[in-house]
């Protein structure tokens, strides 16, 4: 009955191999370690043949187990041309061989231990220093390595007799499947199965040999071996450390096999020291701390910065947790896995925010980039304005009034008249030359914001404005103006009351506006608030269309003063009126307008 039952599990574990072996071949994939799978099975099924009819199995047996089945092992999913890969072949045909050649030797489980080192190395290295495609179908070796290892050990130590060597026997047929499966889904990897086995052999095993030394330390002690009772409390006390084991047990395997992040904290602080510059490397050093294949930022279907392959099952979680904000962050799982561990959500919610900070780090230094940019562009604009003021209007008056000098020295002596005359033309042309350099020097900074303040300034820029039809505009002018106002918001703020007041004049048909300035809150600290109204003339209606504010030059010159120092500007009809509203930070960025700039210096 015992030979039937192992030569039917023999018979079962063979027939596995080669059909697992046909498989492989039809898969067109690990084709060397297919035929070798399938000459391991042959042999197999030969040795049974031989044992059933009297003959010496050990030959074919040999061949069979020490041979060709590790040589499968080794040579899978490929073997490289590399020194790992051919010294581990190497080495295990040269023990494959003398086992065959020596098969009835007394060190036969010597060879059998060192070829099984052998794979279990070049498994290992392959594992850790193969390409991401190889690892899945190595974890499927691997589990089923374990598993084999775990049944042959309960069968010799177990005490289950012929159960536990029919077990022993079977377990080898998981191989092949494994293999198959392995090539067949190269992108599921059965990484918690093979995290379970792992610890589970590991935990039973030591607990069996920790039990095993304690009680024979009894023995030694008490002269006796210990009795049944004594023996209950040893197995009760160390019972005690079981789980304890298995929880550091899962994190070294964890460890070594996925890289360390079971530690939501430890891994979280790897990510802060790996953070850099740009939001990529973030990424890349989360998915490093989690062993993930991808990670990317997305923002309205916008991929804002993405590291690695994309591939797998896809996880989306907020960037930042509790925030509202439409950043959201998405990984790809590790092979063989559908939704994220408890401790992987803790490890991305810490980063998160790291992650965040990154981001608006790396966005905030391209707005600094670009403001430099228009800083530059703005700069050459205002030279490029002033070389064409002085070289169109102010040389050619210059020229003239030097030339009117030297006709005037001329006549001098001969016709006193003629040079009254020209004395006078070159009186007018210095008086114009002066109001056109008042006018360069205005555009720059008008002189009374430093005569006069912002308040003075308006005040006398106010008792000059009169509307399109002659009338004078009465101006209601409410200003509580914060002291120690930057130079390049007060530029801007007159700029902007005097052009909005202009629109007033031209456009809004009123005689009568209003002028409010008052510190206000901005979101970056302390801001200037302006606003300006008008109120139409009695007769005239909002809807007329003759007195709407239309988008235009004025409009857009108000806007672009506003934003270049970080505000906010709007402006359009309303029943009452038309307004402009806008707030100017005091805390504003460099400003990218020569006139602002050349104030401020």
């Amino acid at each position: 009955m015992t030979d039937v039952a192992e030569s039917s599990a023999l018979v079962v574990m063979c027939l596995a191999l080669i059909g697992s072996g046909v498989a492989l071949l039809a898969t067109r994939g690990s084709r060397t370690s297919a035929a070798l799978l399938i000459l391991a099975g042959a042999f197999g099924v030969t040795g049974v043949a031989m044992g059933r009819l009297g003959l010496d199995p050990a030959r074919p047996w040999t061949a069979a187990g020490v041979l060709f089945l590790p040589l499968s092992l080794i040579t899978y999913p490929r073997v490289r041309r590399s020194t790992p890969d051919l010294l581990a072949v190497t080495v295990s045909v040269a023990i494959g061989a003398a086992a065959v050649a020596y098969p009835g030797s007394g060190a036969i489980a010597v060879l059998a231990t060192a070829v099984l080192s052998v794979v279990v190395i070049r498994t290992w290295w392959a594992f850790e220093r193969g390409e991401a495609g190889e690892r899945a179908p190595l974890a499927w070796v691997a589990l089923a390595l374990l598993v084999a290892l775990c049944a042959s050990f309960l069968g010799a130590f177990g005490g289950l007799g012929l159960v536990g060597t029919v077990a022993a026997i079977l377990s080898l047929a998981l191989i092949g499947p494994a293999m198959v499966v392995g090539v067949r889904a190269p992108t599921t990897s059965p990484r918690g199965a093979l995290v379970w086995v792992t610890v589970t052999f590991t935990t039973v095993a030591g607990y069996i040999a920790a039990f095993g030394l304690v009680a024979a330390m009894v023995e030694l002690l008490l002269g006796s071996p210990p009795t049944v009772g004594v023996q209950g409390l040893l197995a009760a006390a160390l019972a005690l450390g079981v789980h304890p084991l298995r929880h550091v047990l899962r994190g070294v395997v964890e460890e070594l096999l996925f890289g360390r992040r079971r530690d939501p904290l430890d891994a979280a602080a790897r990510v802060a020291g790996s953070v850099g510059d740009e939001p990529e490397s973030a990424l890349e050093a989360i998915r490093d701390a989690l062993g993930l294949p991808y990670a990317a930022v997305v923002a309205g279907g916008v991929t804002l910065a993405e590291s690695g392959s994309r591939v797998g099952t896809e996880a989306v979680r907020p960037l930042e947790p509790g925030s509202p904000g439409t950043r959201r962050l998405v990984v790809c799982l590790r092979s063989g896995e559908l939704r994220l561990s408890r401790d992987d959500e803790q490890v991305l919610s810490l980063a998160g925010p790291l992650l965040a900070q990154t981001l608006r780090a790396h966005e905030l230094a391209a707005e600094v980039r670009a403001s430099r940019v228009t800083v530059i562009s703005g700069v050459e604009d205002e030279r490029r304005r002033l070389r064409r003021d002085l070289h169109d209007g102010l040389g050619p008056r210059l020229t003239g009034i030097a030339f009117t000098a030297d006709a005037a020295i001329n006549t001098l002596r001969s016709d006193g008249g003629a040079t009254v005359a020209l004395l006078s033309d070159l009186r007018a042309e210095a008086a114009a030359a002066i109001v056109e350099i008042r006018g360069l020097v205005d555009g720059l900074r008008p002189p009374s914001l430093d005569e006069l303040g912002l308040v003075g300034a308006l005040r006398l820029q106010l008792q000059s404005l009169r509307s399109a039809s002659g009338q004078p505009i009465s101006v209601e002018l409410d200003a509580d103006v914060p002291s120690g106002l930057p130079a390049a918001v007060e530029v801007a703020a007159y700029r902007i009351v005097t052009e909005a007041l202009s629109n007033v004049a031209r456009h809004a048909g009123s005689t009568r506006a209003i002028v409010r300035l008052e510190p206000s809150d901005h979101p970056g600290g302390r801001a200037l608030l302006i606003e300006v109204r008008d109120g139409h003339a009695e007769g005239r209606r909002a809807e007329d269309p003759n007195t709407q504010w239309r988008p235009g030059v004025g409009l857009g010159s108000m806007r672009e003063r506003a934003e270049e120092l970080g505000g906010s500007f709007e402006a359009g009809p309303t029943q009452a009126g038309g307004y402009v509203l806008a707030v100017l930070p005091l805390t504003a960025p460099v400003p990218a307008r020569l006139g602002a700039t050349t104030a401020h210096e």
